[in-house]
């Protein structure tokens, strides 16, 4: 981010991060304070790695005896080929639904989780996936975050698996910011509700 942000000669980045993307955000904010212009969290995770692990095996224990059975073949599937695009997508379609009030929105993301090559979907269950959360290790961002001195808006579904309390505890953390809480709405509120979400992100987006 540093990197772009001196190549484009840019003052201040304007970030928007879903959910573990505001990780970064306080990453970056920690290493380069006063880089941040505007800062909208959609989702976010929490600020410590402990809420999002408690957060983790919440879900796991809604979901039900079958669910959990169909998400163990699949991933059965995936480990014996690593690089089956279908093997991929039919694994992903039943771990996303807990992030959903409403899990039909799902077929509205035009995104693939496992698009590209075969390589990179053997790529990401040996490094991406294996390596990416151990690699932030034990987090806790308050302290990242309270450095921030950027307007910021947190925008948060009262029925995402990440507690809205977490959410709570970046907008308490970082001075002036606010938050939106969309009702009913899960992980995917640009999905699940785009009649609020993008009108209220265009708006902070444009200062207002």
């Amino acid at each position: 981010l540093e990197a772009l942000r001196r190549h484009f000669r840019i003052e201040r980045l304007t970030l928007v991060g879903h959910s573990w993307g505001p990780g970064i955000a306080a990453l970056h904010a920690k290493k380069y304070p006063g880089r941040i212009g505007r800062l909208l969290l959609v989702s976010t995770l929490p600020l410590r790695r402990s809420a999002l692990v408690a957060a983790f095996e919440a879900m796991e224990q809604g979901r039900d005896t079958a669910q959990r059975r169909e998400m163990a073949e699949a991933m059965a599937a995936r480990e014996a080929d690593p690089a089956d695009a279908a093997a991929c997508r039919a694994y992903y379609v039943l771990w996303f639904d807990a992030f959903f009030a409403d899990p039909a929105d799902m077929r509205k993301s035009r995104g693939d989780f496992c698009a590209g090559s075969a390589e990179s979907r053997r790529n990401k269950m040996a490094a991406v996936d294996r390596y990416t959360f151990p690699s932030l290790g034990d987090w806790d961002w308050g302290d990242a975050v309270r450095t921030i001195d950027a307007p910021t808006l947190a925008i948060h579904g009262t029925e995402d698996p990440l507690p809205l309390e977490g959410a709570r505890e970046w907008v308490a953390a970082i001075p002036g910011a606010r938050i939106l809480v969309l009702d009913g709405v899960g992980h995917f509120p640009y999905l699940e509700d785009p009649d609020r979400f993008f009108p209220a992100a265009d708006a902070f987006l444009a200062g207002r």
